[in-house]
């Protein structure tokens, strides 16, 4: 093989070797084994002349590889958020546009108590507890009085942590940059403060009998009929075996009728009468029971005759009836 040839085939196992050295972290061996020289150089000397290989210089980051992220990031808390991002789940960190909740600790990303993730402004830096405060080197000329708890220079109407309320909710001061706002929860559609099961105006269901939501005071209650007397869902007009006027102008007495709780005409049948009753022109009529039932209280001898109580028992034997012991 010529001088020319064994250069080609020296760089080309050169440049694949420096290129795994640099995936694992070094080459310092290789290049004494290919003979490139007392002084670590990576050219190639041949017959016919010096070929230079361009040394290799590569810098990987160790937050990449820590991190997955680059050189910075706040990796304390990445939650993809399933509910709205709040202070009831998110109580120690900030919320970030996506509705995640984050860890509020870096300076790009800063916030707690479930409140909007901030960046902290320039001179500032993102605090253990989730706020921009300015950092040691420009708090000496920023404020002539020393920054506030948020790290700005006016004055607060609160302390962070201290106990605010808005729009009639209680909630507690936190940091928004180097204000102080409010985080509460907002009044819900009731205008309490505590969180809905629904929405008013959706529908619910309470022992079988639909409904829709509705407002009680600040609270949502289902809006249904109650279960009636007679095992359904419509409202009764009265109570069962109350008195009632009919549709056809017969007095009754409210009934069931399947489920449901229905005015039940001529339901009073004399003593030789029998139900149904049926409704004539506002009057009601009852068939009649069969001449000889017993009738009556207290007389052993009465018994129906043409639908009146007006008969007497005829005895068998042909004696005479006894009012309180009958026939003998």
């Amino acid at each position: 093989m010529g001088a020319p040839m064994k250069v080609r085939v020296r760089v080309a196992i050169c440049l694949l070797s420096t290129v795994s050295c640099i995936l694992v972290g070094g080459c310092l061996g290789l290049v004494g084994d290919f003979g490139l020289g007392d002084k670590g150089d990576a050219g190639v000397v041949a017959e016919t002349g010096t070929l230079e290989v361009s040394s290799f210089d590569a810098t990987l980051s160790d937050a990449a590889f820590d991190s997955g992220t680059g050189s910075s990031g706040d990796a304390s808390m990445n939650v993809e958020a399933t509910t709205t991002c709040g202070l009831d789940n998110c109580p120690h960190g900030c919320c970030d546009d996506n509705g995640g909740c984050q860890g509020g600790t870096a300076a790009a990303i800063c916030g707690t108590a479930g409140a909007t993730c901030v960046a902290c402004p320039d001179g500032h830096e993102c605090s253990s507890a989730g706020q921009c405060v300015c950092d040691a080197a420009s708090c000496a000329d920023a404020c002539s009085g020393g920054a506030n708890a948020c790290g700005g220079c006016g004055a607060l109407s609160g302390q962070p942590g201290a106990t605010c309320t808005v729009n009639g909710c209680t909630g507690t001061y936190v940091c928004s940059g180097a204000g102080l706002v409010c985080n509460a929860p907002s009044p819900n559609a009731c205008g309490g403060c505590t969180s809905l099961s629904s929405t008013p105006g959706t529908a619910c269901t309470v022992g079988g009998c639909a409904g829709t939501y509705g407002c009680s005071g600040t609270t949502l209650v289902c809006e249904a009929p109650s279960v009636n007397a007679c095992g359904g869902c419509a409202v009764a007009p009265g109570a069962v075996g109350a008195a009632c006027a009919g549709t056809d102008g017969c007095s009754g007495t409210y009934g069931c009728s399947g489920t449901t709780v229905t005015c039940m005409e001529c339901q009073s049948p004399g003593g030789c009468q029998q139900l149904p009753g049926t409704c004539v022109a506002s009057n009601c009529s009852y068939a009649s029971l069969l001449d000889g039932t017993m009738c009556g209280t207290g007389n052993a001898c009465s018994v129906c005759s043409a639908g009146s109580c007006t008969g007497v028992l005829t005895c068998s034997d042909g004696g005479t009836c006894n009012p309180d012991a009958g026939c003998p």
